[in-house]
């Protein structure tokens, strides 16, 4: 088996060219880099995608181009599961393993293996997309990928409260689901480095005089959907006043509109007038890193539900910047406390408060952006203890040095993605072994699986009720008594009325053969499938569209 899987690739889960970027799209272009750099290093340097178009196969090889002039994009289109098979592995941007391993039946559960990953975990798309797990067919050579320990804790009460409702439903206890092992989101650290040079044209162009202490929040500026910013913003005042040094807030990033950039400018003005407040357009990517260079801290006091990683205190880290985050999400995991920065502690309502909320946004009375932007008003930091921590920062540039070098030695070692993608590989070739070896022990139950998964069934079985007749090996059928002019085959297929199903008709040459072999004869399709030497449903499958335009007729066989 090739050491990278088979990627399900489309450009708007990886190409960081749209209108409103988000964290899964930047994560996903980091990670098929990784990939790349990976595919480099092999024996065959080939990366392949799992794709239906031919446009987004295109944009696949143009992106692997960019970065490689040695690895080779291949295509595998959705539906040749048996090329997938001999590949062995499908990687998927997200928790969506409930689909694929319902489509993987029409092969077999043990002809590859499946990762998945955590990104958002809280909209009810992704939430269906993981207790959907729970019934599907998943199997023990499949993985669904969590970045920190909060996401695998969430997916696993997903899994829970979803196993109790089918006991409760169906009075079923037993479920197989996949791994969930804990591996980090990785960065490229070399897109962070930057040199006194560097920092000091960067500080220059930001007007940040020697001794101005420039904090820097990086990310989506919305306070519904990333990160309120009253306790960062009045917080920051207080640390100025207390330091009595004057201290700068970088925000870098985009608002979603002219409302919520009033709204940021207004707060910053209004709660924290002792601090200067710059705002840097995080789509322009000389301006972006020139934020990163000229800030002498980051922070993000994380207070949303949809966040489950969050890269930026890591780039952070790789940036040597003291990190002040909010114990919250998968900062528990990144951000060592005391040592790469400072996390704050948070709270939050506890279960059953929330009841009301999720009823409303089930229900569609609130939606999605309301739903998460309620309730991270109900979630706070200890704004004493932040206070302190932004106040120690800004006095004390020794320990900024400090905390700064123990984060970019913490990237370094864990999550660089040459570490990240190196876990990823040893993942997928101990789902390889399981999958091989699960081959031989679980063969009889292996090949007892249904072909198929019940909602995708052949349509013929489903609707069996709706014809009169079904077409079978014991249907009798002659050439039709001329009705109309019944036009050649060619022709027919050259028809607009048929044309959108030209790959799905039979050939001329099949039509004629069996109209050769029919003859002037009443003959059973059985028959005339031995006389055309292929099977049952190879003829009925010419046979029925031939009986639609008129060139035979059908009939039920005359009872013995």
């Amino acid at each position: 088996m090739p050491e990278l899987p088979v990627i399900l690739f489309e450009p708007e889960g990886y190409v960081l060219d749209g209108p409103k970027l988000m964290g899964r799209q930047s994560a996903g272009n980091s990670f098929l880099r990784a990939a790349i750099a990976a595919a480099e290093k092999s024996v065959d340097p080939a990366l392949v995608a799992w794709t239906p178009l031919h446009s987004s196969a295109a944009v696949f090889k143009q992106v692997v181009g960019q970065f490689s002039a040695t690895v080779k994009p291949e295509w595998i289109q959705t539906g040749q599961l048996d090329r997938l098979a001999k590949q062995g592995a499908l990687f998927l941007p997200g928790p969506g393993l409930a689909e694929a391993a319902r489509q993987r039946l029409r092969i077999g559960p043990a002809s590859y293996s499946l990762t998945g990953a955590t990104y958002t975990l809280c909209s009810h798309l992704a939430m269906d997309a993981i207790i959907d797990i729970v019934p599907a067919p998943v199997m023990p050579w499949d993985a669904l990928i969590c970045a920190t320990s909060v996401a695998q804790h969430a997916v696993r009460s997903l899994f829970q409260l979803q196993a109790e409702y089918l006991a409760w439903r169906f009075g079923v206890s037993h479920f197989v689901i996949p791994q969930l092992p804990i591996i980090p989101f990785g960065i490229h650290p070399s897109d962070f480095t930057f040199t006194t040079a560097d920092k000091a044209a960067a500080r220059a162009s930001l007007q940040f005089a020697e001794g101005d202490v420039a904090f820097l929040f990086a990310g989506r500026l919305s306070f519904h959907a990333k990160a309120h910013p009253f306790p960062m913003i009045a917080a920051l005042e207080q640390a100025a006043l207390r330091s009595k040094q004057k201290v700068a807030l970088v925000l870098c990033g985009q608002f979603p509109n002219t409302a919520v950039q009033d709204a940021f400018t207004k707060a910053a003005a209004v709660y924290a007038p002792h601090v200067r407040t710059i705002w840097v357009d995080g789509k322009d990517p000389t301006a972006y890193n020139r934020a990163w260079a000229a800030s002498n801290v980051f922070v993000s006091l994380s207070d949303n539900l949809q966040e489950t990683f969050g890269i930026t205190p890591v780039e952070a880290m790789a940036s040597s910047l003291p990190v002040v985050v909010a114990d919250w999400d998968g900062y528990k995991d990144t951000v060592v406390e005391g040592v790469t920065g400072f996390r704050i502690p948070t709270w939050m309502p506890p279960p059953d408060i929330g009841m009301a909320l999720a009823a409303a946004f089930e229900a569609g009375i609130i939606n999605y952006d309301r739903y998460i932007g309620l309730a991270c008003m109900e979630v706070s930091v200890d704004n004493v203890l932040l206070i302190e921590r932004l106040v120690e920062l800004i006095q004390n540039p020794q320990l900024r040095e400090r905390m700064g070098a123990a984060g970019k030695d913490r990237v370094a070692k864990v999550y660089d993605w040459s570490v990240v993608m190196d876990q990823h590989i040893i993942l997928w070739k101990e789902l390889d072994r399981e999958r091989v070896r699960a081959q031989t022990e679980q063969a009889v139950k292996l090949k007892s699986a249904p072909v198929c998964a019940p909602g995708r069934q052949d349509p013929y079985r489903v609707f069996a009720s709706f014809p009169t007749q079904m077409i079978g090996p014991t249907t009798v059928l002659c050439r039709s008594q001329k009705l109309w002019d019944i036009p050649a085959w060619e022709t027919v297929m050259a028809d607009p009325l048929f044309t959108y199903a030209q790959d799905f008709l039979p050939q001329a040459q099949h039509v004629q053969g069996l109209l050769d072999h029919l003859g002037a004869k009443v003959m059973s399709i059985e028959d005339l499938a031995k006389q055309c030497g292929t099977s049952v449903a190879q003829v009925i499958k010419w046979v029925a569209p031939m009986a639609k335009v008129g060139l035979v007729a059908l009939a039920t066989a005359p009872s013995k």
